[in-house]
C-alpha cells in the first residue's frame, strides 16, 4: 500500500460524495447525510482543505432544514443518530456549539419516546439501545465536570433503558447481545453506572460466550459467528469498564475461532471491495489493541485486496449495488457510513493514520461488520 494510492482513492470517494450526498433523502448517521458529514469533517482535517469541512457544514444545515414532525427518532436513519453525531463532532473539535442548548428539544423527544413509545427491539439501529446511545453521548461532553440538571435527567432515562434490557434480553439474538454490550459499557464509562448495569453487562457477556460455543464455526459454515466483531466489542467494553476479563475473553475468541475463520475467508470470494476494507479495519483495531502480529499482517493483506481497482466503480470500489439495498431489516445507502462510500472513506482514513478509531464507537460494530 502506498500513501499516494490511498490518497488517490480517498479523493475519488470525496468527489463522488460531493456530487451525490445532497440528493439523499435520508438525514441519518448510518445511512444518510450525517454519516457523509462525519466523513467530510475528518477528510477536511486530513487534507487541510476547507472545501470539505465547509461542505460538511452545509450538509448539516440541509439536515436541519429537512427535519420535520415525522422524522424518525431511531439511531440509524433518524434523530438519535443525528444528535449523537453532533455531540461527537463538537467533542472532536470540528464544530463549536453549546449542545445543551442545541439539543435541548431533542433530549425532550428522546425522553418522551423512552417513556411512552419505547421500541420493542433491543438493537442499536432501530431499538432501545440506539436511544440509549444518544443519551450516553450527551453525558460525554460533561464527563469530569459538575453534573448538570440535563445530566441527571439523561441518567434517569438511561436507568429506565437498563431496566428494560434487564427484563428482556434472555432470548436475545447474537446481534442484540452485541448492541447491549456496547451500550451498557458506554453507560458505565460515562458515569451512569449502577449495580444493575454492571450485573447486566456481565450476564450479557456470559451469554455471548455461550452463543460463541453454540454457533461455533465449522469448516462448512462460519457465517453465524464472527470472532473479529465479538473481539472488537469485548475490547471496547474492557476499555470502558477497566475490566481485564473482557479483553482476555476477546483474546480467547481469537485464539480458538480466528484461525479457521481466516482460512474460510481466504477461500471465499468477497462480494465487494468494502467487505475487504472492513476485514482490514477489524484486524487493524485488534492488531493495535492487542499488539498481535497476525492481525497486523491480515490488516495489510486485506487492505491490498480492497485497493485492487474495480473497473465497474468510479471510486475503484465495487459496492455490489448501484441502488439502495438491505442487510437484514436495515435499509442501506451506497453513500452511507455502514456499507457505502462514507464508511469506506473513513476506514481508509483510519488505516492511513488520518484519524483514530474513535469514530467506530458511533457505529453498531456488529452491523458495520455484518456482511464480512
Amino acid at each position: 500500500m502506498s500513501q499516494t494510492e490511498v490518497d488517490n482513492r480517498l479523493h475519488r470517494i470525496a468527489n463522488i460524495l460531493l456530487l451525490n450526498a445532497s440528493f439523499s433523502h435520508n438525514i441519518g448517521l448510518l445511512n444518510g447525510k450525517m454519516g457523509v458529514a462525519v466523513f467530510f469533517f475528518h477528510y477536511g482535517y486530513y487534507t487541510g482543505n476547507e472545501i470539505y469541512t465547509e461542505f460538511a457544514g452545509e450538509l448539516i444545515d440541509e439536515i436541519y432544514e429537512e427535519i420535520h414532525q415525522n422524522t424518525p427518532i431511531n439511531y440509524a436513519d433518524g434523530l438519535a443518530g443525528f444528535g449523537t453525531a453532533i455531540e461527537y463532532l463538537v467533542q472532536q473539535g470540528f464544530m463549536e456549539a453549546d449542545t445543551d442548548e442545541v439539543l435541548a428539544e431533542l433530549d425532550k423527544q428522546i425522553h418522551h419516546h423512552i417513556i411512552h413509545h419505547a421500541p420493542q427491539s433491543l438493537d442499536m439501529c432501530y431499538g432501545i439501545c440506539g436511544l440509549g446511545k444518544y443519551l450516553t453521548a450527551r453525558l460525554a461532553h460533561t464527563a469530569g465536570t459538575k453534573e448538570t440538571a440535563s445530566d441527571l435527567l439523561n441518567k434517569q432515562h438511561l436507568a429506565l433503558i437498563v431496566e428494560r434490557i434487564d427484563c428482556s434480553y434472555d432470548n436475545a439474538p447474537l446481534s442484540d447481545l452485541l448492541s447491549i454490550i456496547q451500550f451498557l459499557s458506554d453507560v458505565i464509562f460515562y458515569g451512569a453506572s449502577s449495580e444493575k448495569a454492571r450485573n447486566c453487562l456481565d450476564r450479557a457477556i456470559g451469554k455471548l460466550e455461550g452463543k460463541a460455543l453454540e454457533l461455533a464455526p465449522t469448516d462448512e459454515d462460519l457465517s453465524l459467528f464472527d470472532p473479529l466483531c465479538a473481539a472488537v466489542v469485548l475490547i471496547q467494553a474492557s476499555e470502558n469498564t477497566g475490566i481485564q476479563d473482557y479483553s482476555d475473553l476477546a483474546v480467547r475468541f481469537l485464539k480458538h475461532f480466528e484461525p479457521d475463520f481466516r482460512i474460510h475467508t481466504n477461500k471465499s470470494a468477497l462480494h465487494s471491495s468494502v467487505d475487504a476494507l472492513k476485514y482490514s479495519l477489524a484486524y487493524h483495531y485488534l492488531g493495535d489493541r492487542l499488539d498481535n502480529d497476525i492481525c497486523k499482517e491480515q490488516c495489510t493483506k486485506w487492505l491490498s485486496k480492497a485497493l485492487e481497482e474495480e473497473k465497474e466503480s468510479l471510486a475503484g470500489f465495487l459496492l455490489g449495488h448501484s441502488t439502495d439495498f438491505s442487510i437484514g431489516t436495515l435499509r442501506c445507502s451506497p453513500e452511507g457510513l455502514l456499507t457505502g462510500y462514507a464508511g469506506g472513506g473513513l476506514i481508509l482514513l483510519t488505516l492511513a493514520g488520518g484519524c483514530s478509531t474513535h469514530w467506530m464507537r458511533l457505529v453498531p460494530i456488529h452491523t458495520l461488520m455484518n456482511d464480512l
